[in-house]
């Protein structure tokens, strides 16, 4: 079976996942900077956090519509000869975990800058 498609597929989801993931980690850092610029005003950063829940839709939208090739790959990936292919689907795979963990990481403390701005508030 040829698997070129399958993974072709999947090297173009996931490289889009991880624009997606590195928009995402810019606009969460344009959404720390303002807030604290504005020393908590979170009205100036509205249409950021816009910006960013339709990011997240996207990146939903985008494994929603590579979940059955997901699950395929999943499957026959041990089927699958190694070829410069998959090594570059391997590749994108690395950028998409790091993508996904800075973005955790810069989510994270915006998390912990609101709280402590909340904290702050209501003392």
């Amino acid at each position: 079976m040829d698997y070129s498609i399958l993974v072709e597929g999947l090297i173009q989801s996931f490289s889009t996942q991880v624009e997606l993931y590195k928009k995402l980690i810019v606009v969460v850092q344009k959404v720390l900077g303002q807030i604290a610029i504005s020393r908590g005003n979170f009205s100036s950063v509205m249409g950021l956090f816009e910006e960013k829940q339709k990011l997240l839709e996207n990146i939903e939208k985008e494994r929603d519509r590579s979940k059955k090739s997901v699950e395929i790959w999943q499957k026959e990936k041990d089927r699958i000869p190694d070829s410069e292919q998959t090594a570059r689907l391997d590749t994108i795979l690395a950028e998409a975990e790091k993508a996904i963990k800075d973005f955790l990481e810069i989510e994270d403390q915006l998390k912990k800058y609101l709280e402590q701005n909340m904290n702050n508030r209501t003392e």
